[in-house]
């Protein structure tokens, strides 16, 4: 516990470094005082997962948002969920693709790395024996329980993972589904004998925290991951969500065409959605298809629906934890496994780079940090969730992988998350990045900032070890500038006046995600080049830096000047230098905390006896 304790009030000190000395150390005992008995050592974690559903909820929609979603989505209980939590609002997916995506955040690897890139058990790779997220906990004493989709789920038990599991995953049976209908509202009376899939996995998450919950109260921690299927195809749910979408109230996207300009290859043709008998029927186009109007108006209105629906069974397995002696040492996570498109842009479902694909929810509550809403804007991937669980149960930080970690079984890919629950303002990184596979050995590596999205579609060699990626063969560009197109309906990558801009993306795209984070990742073994602390990169690239004076960021000089100063380092702009400042050792500065208390204890000792002998000399005179 008190490991805990000190590792997730590491925020706290920081915070306060630049205090006098006393003070500092006077302020931060109170606040580690404060948080110390405000809460325990969040032990358990609940891991709710979702299929194909884009941040289409309440908690994540204003006016603001972009994309623009439905403003009128209803989600009672993923709302209450986030008001005690930190919500990421610029969450992406490393493949916006169902296997590919899971294989990744579940290990916290790249889809290079896992080389998971179409429908395939994650073990099947190369023979991988990389360590999951529920197998790392499984491993460290935790009761490891899965139900629903976690994993893909394959034709066979194995693309569940079994080494991950405590005890046999646990799938449900689907009902009421077929390959007539792409989406069916199913009335409550053909429920009772045959109940939904995810009401199953619902159900079986309940039964499972009851369980857990009359065991003796020294019994293991548990890691609970329950995944839900919805809202992805066929849209199946319970009629009687259909009321909160009334059909007038559905309007069709407002770009259906697909973007001008754009690589015929980063087309996803809808061969999914054609493989129902309804949409099959209307003889679509193998490119350019436009699903006729009242079709989209139906598949949206049965989105919703099914957002809604899963939303009341998340509502169930949450309320069922909250009523639980486990309410107050459980961490709850929520996410899904990627974005998806209604019509946008001309796509349906997945499996394309534009932002509504690689764009998902991604909420945190963590007893005692998260009470109350922390929103964040930064951006964040799912590879940073592993290494962020790790830490907020108190454990010691994973390590940064090495470039060639095909044979590593436990590193990370991504960095902790948990620095922006204190600081939501400061960015971590300043690029995401995603890709998909059009065939196998063909890719478009995107990359997503607060201003662009970049990609490019180029060949790549799968070898055993790693992944090389031939940028010199790279047969088409897409950028797009999401202050003026946020819905992505111009590629303007052949546009002379972003010449300079596409070029530093193409720089920190070749260079990968090791070159964009800013601050050093948690247990990393380098130092990884700042190129955002004055927000003059990819925040206004044009505006406030040269091309010349990235280049030189990316120097050998410089590198070399960073390791020179040491792994704990931080940037520090001084005019148009930078200084590299030692980062605060936590051992270290506790160290300082007892020396300085133990000095003012002293110093109030010296100062009572000076006190009691002038008192003594006082009375003899």
């Amino acid at each position: 516990m008190a490991v805990y304790r000190t590792i997730n009030t590491l925020s706290y000190i920081q915070a306060c470094i630049y205090l006098d000395v006393f003070w500092r150390n006077l302020f931060c005992l109170l606040l580690l005082s404060l948080f110390t008995k405000a809460t325990g050592s969040p032990r358990n974690i609940l891991f709710i997962m979702s299929d194909d559903l884009r941040p289409e909820i309440g908690a994540y929609i204003n006016q603001d948002t972009s994309p623009p979603l439905n403003q009128h989505i209803y989600t009672p209980n993923l709302d209450k969920l986030a008001r005690k939590s930190i919500v990421f609002h610029k969450a992406y997916v490393q493949s916006p693709l169902c296997a590919p995506s899971r294989a990744s955040l579940l290990t916290g690897r790249r889809p290079d790395t896992t080389d998971v890139h179409t429908f395939v058990n994650l073990r099947g790779r190369k023979r991988s024996n990389f360590t999951t997220i529920p197998q790392y906990f499984k491993q460290q004493g935790y009761t490891s329980i899965g139900m629903g989709k976690i994993f893909h789920d394959g034709p066979t038990p194995a693309y569940d993972d079994p080494i991950s599991w405590s005890e046999p995953f646990w799938r449900g049976v689907p009902n009421h589904e077929s390959e007539c209908c792409s989406w069916k509202a199913v009335p409550e009376t053909a429920l009772k004998n045959k109940p939904l899939k995810d009401q199953q996995v619902a159900d079986r998450a309940v039964k499972t925290i009851r369980k857990l919950a009359i065991a003796r109260k020294d019994s293991k921690p548990f890691f609970l991951a329950v995944g839900f299927k919805k809202p992805h195809l066929p849209f199946v749910f319970p009629d009687k969500f259909l009321k909160y979408y009334p059909q007038d109230d559905i309007v069709l996207p407002e770009n259906r065409d697909i973007p001008v300009n754009m690589p015929r290859i980063a087309w996803s043709p809808l061969t999914y959605l054609k493989t129902f008998d309804d949409i099959n029927v209307l003889n679509l186009a193998h490119f350019k298809s436009i699903v006729p109007n009242n079709t989209v108006l139906a598949l949206r209105r049965a989105y919703y629906a099914c957002v809604t629906y899963i939303d009341h069974e998340i509502g169930r397995v949450l309320n069922e934890l909250y009523s639980s002696r486990f309410s107050n040492n459980t961490i709850i996570v929520f996410l899904s496994d990627h974005g998806f498109h209604l019509g946008e842009n001309g796509e349906w479902s997945k499996n394309t780079v534009f932002k509504l694909a690689a764009w998902a929810p991604l909420m945190l509550h963590i007893p005692g940090l998260t009470n109350q809403e922390i929103r964040t804007n930064q951006l964040v991937e799912f590879v940073d969730l592993f290494p962020t669980l790790v830490e907020a149960v108190g454990h010691k930080p994973l390590k940064i992988c090495p470039r060639y970690s095909r044979k590593i079984a436990l590193c990370a890919e991504g960095t902790s998350l948990l620095p922006l629950i204190s600081k939501p303002d400061e960015p971590l990184k300043m690029a995401a990045f995603t890709q998909i596979m059009r065939s196998p050995k063909f890719f478009g590596y995107a990359l997503i900032t607060n201003k662009y999205r970049y990609t490019e579609w180029t060949f790549a060699d799968r070898q055993t070890n790693i992944t090389r990626i031939k940028w010199k063969e790279t047969k088409a560009k897409e950028l797009y500038d999401h202050l003026i197109d946020p819905k992505e309906n111009y590629n303007i990558a052949d546009n002379t006046n972003y010449t300079n801009i596409q070029a530093n993306l193409r720089k920190i795209l070749h260079l990968g995600w090791r070159e964009a984070v800013i601050d050093k990742p948690s247990g990393g073994n380098r130092i990884y080049i700042d190129l955002d602390q004055r927000q003059s990169f990819v925040g206004n690239i044009e505006g406030e830096i040269s091309k010349s004076k990235v280049n030189k960021m990316f120097s050998d000089s410089n590198i070399t000047e960073m390791s020179r100063a040491g792994r704990n380092s931080t940037i520090k702009w001084h005019g148009n230098r930078r200084l590299y400042l030692p980062n605060p050792d936590p051992r270290t500065f506790l160290i300082e905390t007892m020396i300085s208390y133990i000095l003012i204890f002293v110093l109030i000792g010296s100062f009572l006896a000076l006190l009691c002998q002038r008192t003594i000399k006082g009375m003899h005179s």
